[in-house]
């Protein structure tokens, strides 16, 4: 009997210390559901280009056809056609004979209104000296007709397979204002001529060559002047056509206030893609860059102290920092007080503990 209390008491015990065990008071239970202490979330500082862009989109231009009349001094009787509808006319190219005498494309502003002698100068002479320049036949264009333009000129007519006037060398060589045929840009492609071997040039009715630019455009319009304020004449463009996956260039050719709005008008530089005008491409304008490699942190990794300065919290402490372009969640930034490299580690925030 004595044995059988025994073995009862130590159940008794036994069965006590596990209820004790199990049994908490509310605080402990309120402790046990707060949340562990937050440990603190670090990223690397990065090296990066930062770039906001806006995008546009752009479609073929309509392109009206031009007209270039010939100079009808010097003869008007077409003796040959060395450039017809379908080909394309560069700087320098022969056009056709008048009577025996070539007509030769240049490029300008204006067509040549009197014929060039050595001594002259003046704008025309820069013109003619600019487009024998452009062709590798002249140095510097002075606006002077002097020895050196005489010779480019020399060079130019032997091309085309004929000698100047005044004579194949100086001082005779002259330019003829009759034989110098000028265009607003080139290369162009010459879709007609109006005139065929024997027809006489008095008789056609101008203009006497139709040509279309060599040139893709595209337009595209815009009511954004932060847009319009990026973008600067001659600048390139990274455009892409959706459909074919095809990146190309283009460059800002014009841009112009038109209604509410702004057009911009855009060359394609190199071998344009085959786009039609149904359909449009994308144009990315940066409005506003680092323009290279920049220190940046994530923007939740800068605070704001009491005195409204900027800094970074590092392991080794705080580093105020000067705030630069922001762009995408990330920010420019350059240590004011202290280091900070790429690689440095920075906090952008604090999680809940292993085991939330």
């Amino acid at each position: 009997m004595f044995v059988l209390f025994l073995v009862v008491s130590a159940l008794l015990v036994g069965l006590g210390v596990v209820v004790g065990s199990r049994l908490q008071s509310p605080e402990q239970l309120a402790a046990l559901a707060e949340p562990p202490p937050p440990s603190p979330v670090q990223v690397e500082v990065e090296e990066r280009v930062l770039e906001s862009v806006v995008v546009l989109r752009a479609s073929l231009a309509e392109v009206e056809p031009e007209g270039v009349s010939l100079p009808l001094g010097g003869g008007s009787v077409v003796t040959s056609v060395a450039k017809s509808g379908g080909e394309t006319v560069s700087l320098g190219d022969l056009l056709l004979t008048v009577e025996g005498r070539p007509r030769i494309a240049l490029e300008g502003d204006f067509p040549f209104y009197r014929d060039l002698a050595p001594g002259d100068e003046g704008p025309d002479v820069l013109q003619l000296e600019e487009a024998l320049a452009a062709m590798g036949y002249l140095a510097t264009a002075d606006g002077e007709f002097d020895h050196e333009t005489q010779h480019a000129l020399s060079a130019l007519y032997e091309s085309v397979g004929f000698a100047p006037p005044g004579g194949e060398s100086a001082p005779q060589v002259s330019a003829s204002k009759d034989e110098l045929v000028v265009f607003p840009a080139l290369p162009v492609e010459l879709t007609a001529v109006a005139f065929g071997v024997g027809d006489d040039l008095n008789a056609v009715p101008g203009p006497h060559l139709i040509t279309s630019s060599d040139v893709t455009l595209l337009e595209a319009e815009t009511s954004d002047t932060q847009v319009v304020e990026a973008l600067d004449q001659g600048m390139r463009l990274v455009a892409v056509d959706d459909v074919r996956g095809v990146e190309f260039e283009v460059e800002v050719a014009s841009v112009e206030a038109v209604s509410e709005s702004f057009r911009i008008t855009l060359n394609v530089v190199g071998q344009a893609p085959d786009l039609t005008v149904d359909r449009s491409v994308r144009v990315v304008v940066p409005v506003a860059t680092t323009g290279g490699p920049v220190t940046a942190v994530p923007v939740i990794a800068l605070f704001t102290g009491p005195d409204g300065s900027t800094f970074v919290s590092t392991p080794d402490g705080d580093v105020q920092v000067r705030v630069g372009l922001v762009v995408d969640g990330w920010a420019e930034v350059e240590a004011v007080d202290g280091s900070l490299e790429p690689g440095d580690l920075v906090t952008v925030s604090s999680l809940v503990g292993d085991g939330a």
